[in-house]
């Protein structure tokens, strides 16, 4: 049976950061939360153990260890993405918006 128990026994074997994220699901009101939990756990078998504990790291960088977050980042690959990279692709961005920006007000008419 999938209990607390098994969750955050299973946690340990994936790794700190997956451990860290059930302690925190199953820490107030574990019966309640063990759905969650078990559903952190039951993404190893789409994603392996190396991508979960990944995943569950930038869950918890960023303050949000729920099952909803460690399941949103998966899909995307953030969790493989160093922060330094994922930062500068992010400045990317905003340069280029910026830089169209300015450039449609140069040609607007109403300036």
């Amino acid at each position: 049976m999938r209990t607390p128990i098994w969750c955050r026994g299973q946690a340990s074997q994936v790794g700190d950061a997956c451990h860290q994220v059930i302690d925190q699901l199953l820490e107030v009101n574990a019966l309640y939360r063990l759905r969650a939990a078990q559903g952190v756990l039951g993404l190893r078998k789409k994603y392996g153990d190396t991508r979960l504990e990944a995943a569950c790291r930038k869950a918890a960088a960023v303050g949000d260890p729920s099952y909803r977050a460690v399941k949103g980042i998966l899909p995307t690959g953030i969790e493989l993405m160093r922060q330094s990279s994922y930062l500068k692709g992010l400045l990317e961005i905003h340069i280029a918006t910026f830089r169209s920006v300015a450039a449609m007000c140069k040609r607007s008419p109403h300036r």
